[in-house]
């Protein structure tokens, strides 16, 4: 019979919350610290140059995709719904380290919300710019109160809201400087900076995965995974890159704005939008603020529930007003000063221990659970008689139950032993090649009579020989504690 129109609906909304709502709660979380004013979209990649940064946007975008497709993955397998549980299936012991990362990334970032808050009620409005940092922390206070339903439903709304805005915004200035931005896209890219810059900005984001993670419950199979991962990369993205063409049309001179979204309404010349486009930046702010305590508080709510207690309701309110207090101090940097700095800071961090990680132990993590392994039925061990019992007494399985015999926990360490020793091996060659054998010099002539003048140091040649020599560390890295979580489980 045909399915009623309740089952229809359902049916949507289901899907919904297993496609889209990752990569739209992924993109409210990212807004405020990734491209909400603009400066970040400057300082990453506007400074390399239009073009070159398009291509630094393109990496972002594959490499946030590609992470999505697995964490998403391996949350599922583990029911890890909260970043403590999720980074001991990845990490094992070395699951602190990202919190620490994290930590510092929620007080930085709830510092940039509060330092953009007050410049932007001071330069669209000409309120104190304490005015805004204590609105929107009021605000994001209220929105942690309310809880996960709450958050989940105003994420949503206000993300169509954003898209609809920043569409405005893209045709208004394609419009009025179409010609500027065509002229501006031309320029040839110097060097490989942009690859650089599309890794730390995908690097450092990646690292507010945490508030997507309790979206993930509906799940049921690694394909409705797959795909929702690939789509949050373009979902997250699509925003930012419609804010940064419209910046590329005033190239250079906005690269030393505080604000790019101000100097870009303000050419526009509409008040009103300028005032519509600020409310719904504003509402963006409270997303990310909101979401990340959330995240933080969802932590503490697991660390609870594993002792068989629950929560308090108290504490996520006395968190939320703690963190904003230290962020609204930090705020007092100046909004340039946290972006350029403290981001940059972490960015090896959130590389080091989520990125390289995710991208390789994660993997295979993934490709092991998809190997069939055979186990004779003969040896019984402890589990699989309990799971005999279950069976007889008329349980239904978990489809994650294994039922192997004990001597595969050993197969698995020496392989993930391994794997630790080709990472740590992989990655001293990469941080040695590009410390000592790789050239930053090149042939310096005269300009007028083509004379040859030595070998001169390139400046972008030495940029990535330090880029080299950081991935090459974070794989040794991580190739240290993949070795040592093997000897943790023999």
């Amino acid at each position: 019979p045909p399915r009623s129109a309740y089952h229809r609906a359902m049916s949507m909304r289901n899907g919904f919350r297993r496609y889209l709502l990752p990569g739209f709660v992924f993109q409210s979380v990212v807004i405020a610290g990734g491209y909400g004013t603009g400066r970040e979209l400057v300082e990453f990649f506007l400074s390399e140059g239009p073009l070159a940064g398009l291509y630094g946007i393109a990496v972002t975008t594959i490499i946030w995709s590609a992470v999505s497709m697995v964490t998403f993955e391996l949350a599922r397998m583990s029911g890890a719904y909260d970043y403590r549980r999720f980074f001991q299936e990845l990490l094992g012991r070395g699951w602190w380290l990202f919190e620490i990362c994290y930590v510092g990334l929620l007080l930085i970032v709830l510092a940039v919300v509060a330092a953009a808050s007050g410049a932007i009620l001071e330069e669209t409005f000409g309120l104190s710019y304490w005015i805004g940092v204590g609105a929107v922390m009021l605000a994001v206070g209220a929105l942690v109160f309310g809880g996960n339903d709450t958050i989940e439903r105003f994420f949503t709304a206000w993300s169509f809201v954003l898209y609809a805005m920043y569409v405005v915004l893209f045709f208004w200035c394609f419009q009025r400087f179409g010609p500027l931005i065509s002229a501006n896209l031309t320029v040839e890219p110097l060097g490989t900076r942009w690859l650089w810059a599309g890794l730390s900005y995908a690097g450092y984001n990646l690292a507010v995965m945490p508030p997507v993670l309790a979206t993930l419950r509906l799940h049921e199979s690694r394909k409705q995974t797959f795909i929702a991962g690939a789509l949050t990369g373009p979902i997250a993205m699509m925003p930012g890159l419609l804010f940064f063409l419209a910046t590329v049309g005033q190239y250079p001179s906005i690269l030393e704005s505080t604000v790019p979204a101000n100097m870009l309404l303000e050419l526009l010349g509409s008040r009103a939008f300028q005032i519509a486009f600020q409310v719904v930046l504003f509402g963006t702010l409270i997303e990310t603020g909101a979401g990340l305590i959330h995240a933080f508080n969802e932590r503490l709510s697991g660390y609870q529930s594993d002792g068989g207690t629950e929560l308090p309701r108290w504490i996520r309110p006395t968190v939320a007003l703690v963190l904003l207090a230290l962020g609204t101090f930090i705020s007092r940097f100046g909004l340039i000063d946290l972006i350029a700095r403290g981001y940059g800071t972490l960015t090896i961090g959130f590389i080091g221990v989520y990125v390289v990680p995710v991208l390789t132990l994660g993997v295979w993590k993934l490709r092991r659970s998809a190997s069939p392994v055979s186990a004779p039925r003969s040896t019984h061990t402890v589990d699989e008689e309990v799971v005999y019992e279950m069976v007889r007494r008329g349980y239904e399985l978990p489809t994650t139950l294994s039922t192997q015999p004990s001597q595969q926990g050993s197969s698995q360490s020496s392989d993930l032993g391994g794997l630790g020793v080709l990472l740590i091996f992989a990655g001293i060659v990469a941080a040695g090649y590009f410390a000592f054998g790789y050239d930053t010099t090149v042939v310096a002539r005269n300009v007028v009579t083509g004379e040859y003048m030595g070998r001169i140091n390139n400046i972008g040649l030495m940029n990535d020989r330090s880029i080299g020599v950081m991935i090459g560390a974070a794989v040794f890295f991580v190739g240290a504690i993949v070795a040592l979580m093997s000897k943790s489980k023999k």
